[in-house]
């Protein structure tokens, strides 16, 4: 380490020496050196802040805020609603895969797996393209045979 700041005391020390040289020359010439007066900073400008426009949930409205329903209430009103698909469900659970009984009766899987845990519906599994396609090649093979 010692090394090293030797090494730029004297590159320093050479630059120096080259640079009082130079001075030297200029004065001898009739140069003079004026000190030019301190910098003084500009002070910064003051700040103009701009009121931040509001958060859309702090903004006034003229519509009243939704009553919250009684969890209760919601309950039972999702048990009847159950209740009332229980027998589209059980009928269609006999012939289609659950899935194409949630996309036909318009609701989500969760509230169909819930139906038939409640009333002990156990639906069809669904069949993979790969077997549908096995399927109808055999009925093809089958149907070939016969003629």
């Amino acid at each position: 380490m010692i090394s090293h700041e030797l090494y730029s005391v004297e590159a320093n020390s050479r630059a120096s020496a080259s640079l009082a040289d130079q001075i030297a020359r200029f004065l001898a010439d009739g140069g003079r050196i004026e000190e030019a007066p301190p910098l003084e900073p500009k002070p910064r400008p003051a700040r103009r802040e701009v009121e931040p426009a509001p958060h859309a949930s702090k903004l006034t409205t003229t519509t009243p805020k939704p009553v919250k329903e009684n969890p209760d209430t919601l309950a039972a009103r999702q048990r009847a609603r159950r209740a009332e698909l229980e027998p589209k469900v059980r009928e269609l659970a006999k012939t289609t895969n659950a899935r194409q009984i949630a996309i036909r009766l318009g609701i989500g899987m969760t509230i169909l797996r819930t139906i038939g845990r409640e009333h002990d519906i156990i639906f069809i599994p669904a069949r993979s393209s790969a077997l549908v396609a096995a399927e109808l090649a055999s009925a093809e093979r089958l149907n070939d045979s016969d003629a």
